[in-house]
């Protein structure tokens, strides 16, 4: 009986961990979405990664996924 007990207690511990570390990690991941955004619109447009071609990149590229 005791070792039910104890067994379900530390199912419990490990289900509060495991969603406090999801709702960290979700909460984490939308300030860090708006500086990866940020940052690849300031990469994308110094257009040092065009190696001096004289080329426009079309209008439509994902600027994140490139």
């Amino acid at each position: 009986m005791k070792k039910t007990r104890t067994y379900k207690s530390m199912i419990h511990v490990l289900l509060l961990c495991s969603i406090a570390t999801l709702l960290i990690n979700c909460n984490s991941s939308a300030y860090s979405n708006t500086s990866l955004n940020e940052k690849a619109s300031q990469w994308y447009n110094k257009k040092e990664w065009l190696n001096g071609l004289q080329l426009t990149p079309h209008e439509s590229i994902n600027q994140e996924e490139f």
